[in-house]
């Protein structure tokens, strides 16, 4: 008989005392609540007419999304030393974070995760069951840590709390200069020697450098551009790890920044093609926004045409004859300019390590 027709018009008035619940004595909780819920059921449970159909069962208790990373044990195992879980809200966490359910908010179907906090026996902590995991009554009501058959601690999982890793080191300027300075044209010296350097102040505060951090091996170049006090960057993957004085003193090397990233630094326009990136790019013909800067110690150089034969803007740095270039005067998304501009400050960064003095 259909069960879920609304009104139950042409249902017998027995149904709710004669369905399946009721004739294999299954309680009306668990009939209301449990993997039962297509059951019909009315006030009182036996002995009235059928009148609605049962409600879903409710709803998980809500769990506190993970604050850091859980693992799994095998079946029957303990935690690594160090990583048991020691209270109810973590206990929570770990579940929400490998799908499982609250063991105490109601049945569910077969092969559903639960979890519950416990302690004593052979194992404390926090711990689930599932699939053929489950030891009592199809996972569907019950939940043990140590009743496992034959009286071993059983098939429950440890759920355990993978300690956070370290946060990584700050980033830390190696580099910082203005694009109209005379000192980090590609061939100055400063790119290809250890030597630190201290220049000038601008009327901002902030002093054109060149430190120590230059020759520390890293694995991520950051490069960043302000104008007009709004700062943007570009992050470059660099592997294996290497120092930004051994990149410039090898030959060209490409790289994968984020192309949206690149076309957002200085805030001027982009054409859309070329896309040519890297460090040390040497001969790359260059007119309008980036005129004459055909040398790049980090850069990138766009195109309105689908190639790199002609490009009228980019973001270069320690360009041919100026230290930044990075205007647009041709087809350009964005703000266009009337020439190349220079008026940025750059800031070269490696990943990692302690702050160099300045």
């Amino acid at each position: 008989t259909d069960m879920f027709n609304g009104t139950h018009e042409g249902q017998p008035d027995d149904s709710c005392r004669e369905d399946y619940c009721f004739a294999n004595g299954i309680s009306a909780e668990d009939c209301i609540y449990g993997q039962y819920d297509s059951c019909c059921y009315s006030e009182g449970y036996a002995g009235a007419p059928c009148c609605e159909d049962a409600p879903s069962p409710p709803s998980p208790l809500p769990l506190t999304p993970p604050p850091s990373n859980y693992y799994e044990g095998d079946a029957g195992s303990d935690c690594d030393v160090g990583d048991v879980i020691v209270s109810e809200s973590e206990c929570r966490s770990a579940a929400s974070s490998v799908g499982g359910y609250d063991v105490d908010a109601g049945s569910t179907t077969n092969s559903q995760r639960y979890f519950k906090s416990y302690s004593g026996g052979c194992q404390t902590g926090c711990s689930m069951e599932r699939d053929s995991d489950c030891e009592c009554n199809g996972c569907g009501t019950c939940f043990y840590w140590n009743a496992g058959y034959g009286g071993a601690c059983g098939s429950h999982r440890p759920l355990c709390a993978r300690p956070p890793s370290p946060p990584s080191p700050p980033s830390q300027v190696a580099l910082e200069f203005a694009g109209m300075s005379p000192n980090f044209h590609y061939s100055n010296a400063l790119w290809t020697n250890s030597n630190p350097h201290t220049g000038a102040t601008d009327s901002q505060g902030r002093t054109e450098r060149k430190t120590a951090a230059f020759g520390q091996p890293t694995s991520v170049v950051i490069l960043e551009m302000t104008r007009n006090s709004v700062t943007h960057s570009v992050s470059l993957p660099i592997s294996p790890a290497q120092s930004l004085l051994s990149i410039f003193m090898g030959g060209s090397m490409s790289t994968n920044g984020s192309l949206s990233d690149w076309r957002q630094l200085s805030g001027y326009g982009y054409q859309p093609h070329c896309n040519r990136q890297g460090f040390n790019i040497v001969g790359q013909t260059a007119y309008g926004g980036v005129n004459g800067q055909n040398n790049a110690r980090i850069g990138i150089y766009f195109n309105e045409q689908i190639d790199c034969s002609s490009p009228d803007s980019g973001r270069v740095v320690g360009g041919s004859s100026l230290s930044a270039a990075v205007g647009c005067t041709s087809s350009c998304t964005g703000s266009s300019s009337s020439s190349t501009q220079s008026d940025v400050w750059v800031r070269v960064l490696v990943a990692g390590g302690s702050s160099p003095p300045p």
